[in-house]
């Protein structure tokens, strides 16, 4: 199956609603346009992703990808960094049809480098889940300036959807949260914290809103 015919083949039902207008928003916005490689990363996420529901929220699972693009782009990412946050998830989920190589040579090296950087940050995450907290946090302060953003951005998106199913719960399910859960916005707590102290970036803040927003809702 192409790729153009997995976009053909993906409705606009498919799609989500309030994500899909923020992307074309934020690439219509750049001064450099939409370029080929970046349609043909669009349309590849929409392929593999359009009709599959995440197991959490029960949306598009393009729905994350589209939304962590979006950000990524509204705080001035370079192209790669764009591309980089639509398919992150391609390599979580579909590695065995689509390599971090294959996408190096499609895309470029530059943005299977910010991959490879988002998957280390990703795995370091679950080592803090697993009460290796120092180092986590080491991993994302390494990183490189290209991979923050991206990071920081899947993180922003993943809260802001914690935040959205809160205030469609009863208020006295809202505060239920889990040992997994409650140990993810310690994470973000402590990454916060640590990230001010080397690196500045407007999504620090967004995400700190985020989090601040959960307590509210608990």
């Amino acid at each position: 199956m192409s790729v153009l015919a997995g976009v053909n083949a993906a409705s606009e039902s498919d799609l989500p609603v309030l994500a899909v207008p923020s992307l074309s928003d934020s690439l219509a916005s750049r001064p450099s346009g939409c370029s080929r490689r970046m349609v043909d990363a669009i349309c590849l996420a929409i392929e593999l992703h359009a009709k599959v529901r995440s197991r959490e929220a029960g949306m598009p699972l393009i729905g994350h990808p589209w939304a962590t693009a979006a950000l990524v782009a509204d705080y001035g990412g370079a192209e790669s960094e764009v591309i980089a946050a639509l398919l992150y998830d391609v390599v979580v989920n579909h590695a065995e049809r689509l390599s971090l190589l294959a996408l190096g040579e499609r895309f470029g090296e530059e943005v299977a480098c910010i991959l490879q950087g988002c998957a280390e940050e990703a795995s370091s995450q679950k080592e803090f889940l697993s009460s290796r907290r120092l180092g986590c946090l080491h991993t994302f302060a390494k990183a490189s300036h290209s991979v923050k953003p991206v990071s920081l951005a899947r993180k922003v998106h993943s809260v802001r959807t914690i935040v959205m199913r809160m205030r469609q719960q009863p208020i006295e399910v809202r505060g239920r949260f889990n040992a997994r859960q409650t140990a993810l916005l310690q994470h973000h707590r402590e990454l916060i914290q640590s990230l001010r102290a080397h690196w500045s970036h407007p999504l620090i803040n967004e995400l700190e809103a985020a989090v601040q927003e959960v307590e509210r809702l608990k």
